[in-house]
């Protein structure tokens, strides 16, 4: 019996449910195991009590919701099946040693208390690099759209795809710097301001119009990617589920505290990234940090 096997199964199958109620009882049905024999297992191979990783690992999707949307706490709280807000306000304030409104609320988003997905092995996860930054004047485009927190991640891929081979494409820049923010947050959705940009130098048609813009000079932490296109998004999210959650830093709230992305240009006359998804890519992710005391 491959108990490591049993156990990465069984914690990819937890992340997919984390927004389902679950207890010792169902999950060491799912397993198939008795929850005694399934609690000794996922303690050996994880060094966690199951019920307090699951417990954790619901309330950093909770820290995401209430930072990335205006849900009301309640119904955050019943989103992930916490018996009541009281309940829930009492095992927030636990793993992140603020209540969720205040969390909400603070003009920075401290990283402590997020809590790591295990369904990965941590020899593959990207090697942070803290950097300072000069302040850069580029010229570009901005765009803005509005998903959920759900359909974040797969809209995000799509754009930036479109939007990196079109760039790349019309002006053939030798890199292309694209800035995130998350621009307005609604009730249940947020809007994405995402921005792509390049040195002047680039711009030869001149009726093209476009917009001038600058990154901020400051702290980031930086993040190397090289490898398939169709797999940036799975290591841009591992950024914020794992790495920073590692660093126990916090991140910026300010409206131009950018996620920086600088593409080194693909190899071939025409990108299309959408069309071909393992065309090689070169990225350097930078996100802005503020070292915790």
């Amino acid at each position: 019996m491959d108990k490591t096997k049993i156990i990465n199964e069984l914690i990819v199958w937890i992340e997919k449910n984390l927004d389902k109620p679950m207890t010792v009882d169902s999950v060491a049905a799912k397993a198939g195991y008795s929850k005694w024999h399934l609690q000794r297992m996922f303690k050996e191979i994880t060094g966690q009590n199951i019920i307090s990783y699951i417990r954790a690992r619901k309330l950093n999707e909770c820290a995401l919701t209430l930072r990335l949307t205006k849900m009301p706490i309640i119904e955050v709280a019943t989103l992930y099946h916490f018996d009541s807000q009281q309940a829930f306000n009492r095992a927030f304030k636990k793993q992140f040693h603020q209540a969720p409104a205040a969390y909400r609320m603070n003009q920075k988003w401290d990283m402590n208390g997020l809590f790591a997905s295990m369904d990965y092995d941590v020899a593959s996860l990207p090697e942070a690099h803290f950097v300072t930054m000069p302040e850069m004047k580029l010229v570009g485009f901005t765009s803005n759209y509005v998903c959920t927190y759900e359909e974040m991640a797969e809209a995000h891929a799509r754009n930036k795809a479109r939007i990196w081979g079109k760039m790349f494409n019309t002006f053939r820049p030798d890199k292309l710097y694209c800035l995130t923010i998350a621009s307005d947050i609604f009730f249940y959705s947020m809007g994405i301001y995402y921005a792509a940009a390049f040195d002047s130098k680039f711009l030869k048609r001149s009726a093209i119009k476009t917009t001038e813009m600058s990154i901020p000079a400051g702290d980031y932490v930086k993040f190397l990617y090289e490898g398939p296109a169709s797999g940036y998004q799975r290591f841009y999210q591992n950024i914020y589920h794992r790495c920073l959650p590692m660093l126990k830093a916090s991140r910026p709230a300010t409206a131009t505290s950018y996620d920086v992305e600088c593409l080194s240009r693909p190899d071939g006359a025409e990108i299309d990234l959408i069309k071909n998804p393992d065309t090689p890519i070169y990225c350097e992710c930078f996100i802005p940090i503020i070292h915790n005391p």
